[in-house]
Parts: C-alpha cells; structure tokens; sequence
C-alpha cells in the first residue's frame, strides 16, 4: 500500500469529516483504493473523490434504516465510469439477505458520482453494518468479479477486470456477432470470455456460407505510451472487440496485457480502426476480431 500513501493522506485530508462519522447501522472503517497511484491521480482527485464518498455513506445509511438487522461487516465496491455512470457490488460475510442486497446497492448506484476522466475508477469502502466486527479481509472480491476472472483465466489489472463483470452497453445494432469457424485457435476461449455476455456469437464456416473478411480502410498504429514518471511503456497488448455491420469497431476488451498505460493505448487506437465491413451471403455483418499490439 506504499505507492497508495500520499494519495491517501490527500484523501483523508479531504475527507476528514466523513471517515468515522456515520452512526449505526452503518459505519466506515476504510477507504480501500484498487488502482495504482498514477491511475487514481490520472482519472480523478482526491477532493471529489472524498464528496463522492460522503453522498455514498449517506445514502447506504438511509437505505439500511429500515431492513431488519442482519449484522455482517465488508465492503463495499464502486466503479465510476467517464460519462457519470457508476456500478456498485456487495462484498459481506455473511450476506445480507437479498432484498436488504438489492436496496442497498440501488441506493449506492443513485448517488450522482464524479466525473471520472479517461477511464474506470474502482474503490472500496471497508464497512461494518449493525455493530459487527470488522471484516479481515484486505480487499475485496465480489461473486461477478469471481465469475468474471474465472471466465478469462488469467490475471487481470482492476479495470479490465470490472470491464469483464461490467461490460459497457452496445452502441450498434450488433446483437449477433460471427467468428470465422474452424479449427480452435489460442484465442477462442478467451474472446468469448471476453465478449460473450454482450453479444451472441456464430461461428460461420466460409465453406458453407459466402463469407467475405473486413478491410481497412483507415487508423493507425499507436506509438508507445509514456508511463507516469515519464519514461516509455513497452509491453504486449491483445485485444477483442467486434467489427460493426457499418464498419466501425467498438467493444475493446483486454485478453492480455502488460500495463494500464498499454491498454489505454490500444483500446484508443482500436476505436479509431474502420474498415469495409464482413459480408456474410452478400450482406454487411458484425465480427469478432483479434488484434495484437507490440509495444
């Protein structure tokens, strides 16, 4: 957590007369930051960060003045997206019972967050309900997130991670998406792992369907990102994401990467690909495709 303290100690400045003023059935016991330091300070800050906490306890206190009480301690976990959309998960032991779970994550995902800026922010509140101790966990890991990383198989950083357990809606038409059949390949699995909570997707057999591939048209290779201290990133990306019937592309998600400062690269780079779109039996289709960047 040394990387995290100064971050932190800007934190508790800034929220000083939050940490510890919450009344029973409800009190704070810590601010969990899952994200490098960089990340935090490249995405939001301290103070708004600190207000936005504040409205959360509010409302969780509010939500939680009326179920019965079920004392249990943990945590819980909120992802802020740019655009002000925001996602929250219970992480208690034991559990609250279920509609107590569905009030209280409601009212968490009501509080107008702050303006997150580039990508995702994920934290933690370290919490204990009804006068339990508190929880000995160190960190969370909500059941999605489980599930989640269980589908990809491999580690993940936290972005990408809750990119998984919270998959961004659909801007296209693209409710089915085709894969080009044959042999399995390294990345099968993974893609659908990826991307198959989003979309259906197809195999399509190009010797039973007429099936013609998407062509580039335009976008460019991304240059290596600088790190925070200002040095440069080298690493390797891949990349899933779906190819639109009109051409554009959109979904990037991590299979495998090396940095945060990589992904933000390739998925920007990503966005910016258009092609001539798939055909399948002479119509424009939406795909799956795979891209690898060496940085």
């Amino acid at each position: 957590m040394s990387r995290l303290a100064g971050w932190l100690a800007a934190f508790a400045f800034a929220a000083c007369h939050v940490i510890g003023s919450a009344a029973e059935p409800y009190a704070m016991q810590r601010l969990v930051l899952l994200q490098p330091d960089f990340v935090l300070k490249e995405r939001t800050d301290a103070e708004a960060l600190a207000a936005y906490v504040k409205r959360l306890e509010a409302s969780a206190t509010a939500a939680l003045a009326h179920p019965k009480p079920t004392p249990t301690a943990g945590f819980l976990v909120l992802a802020v997206r740019p655009g002000g959309t925001s996602k929250a998960w219970l992480d208690f032991d034991p559990p609250l019972p279920a509609p107590a779970d569905a009030e209280l994550r409601s009212a968490l995902e009501h509080v107008k967050p702050f303006s997150a800026r580039v990508g995702v922010v994920v934290f933690a509140i370290d919490v204990t309900l009804w006068g339990a101790p508190p929880t000995p966990k160190e960190t969370p890991w909500p059941s999605d997130w489980k599930a989640a990383a269980g589908r990809h198989g491999s580690p993940l950083e936290t972005g990408d991670l809750v990119d998984l357990a919270w998959p961004e809606k659909i801007a296209s038409d693209c409710k089915v998406v085709y894969q080009r059949g044959g042999p399995p390949g390294p990345y099968d699995a993974k893609v659908c792992a990826a991307l198959g909570d989003r979309y259906r997707m197809e195999d399509i057999d190009p010797d039973q369907h007429r099936y013609e591939s998407p062509r580039p048209v335009s976008g460019a290779v991304p240059l290596p990102p600088s790190r925070h201290d200002g040095s440069i990133a080298h690493g390797f990306v891949s990349l899933a994401y779906v190819i639109t019937s009109r051409g554009s592309t959109e979904s990037p998600t991590v299979i495998h990467t090396d940095g945060p400062e990589l992904t933000r690269a390739a998925k920007e780079a990503t966005l910016g690909f258009r092609f001539d779109p798939a055909k399948v039996e002479g119509k424009a289709a939406c795909i799956v495709s795979v891209q690898e960047f060496n940085f």
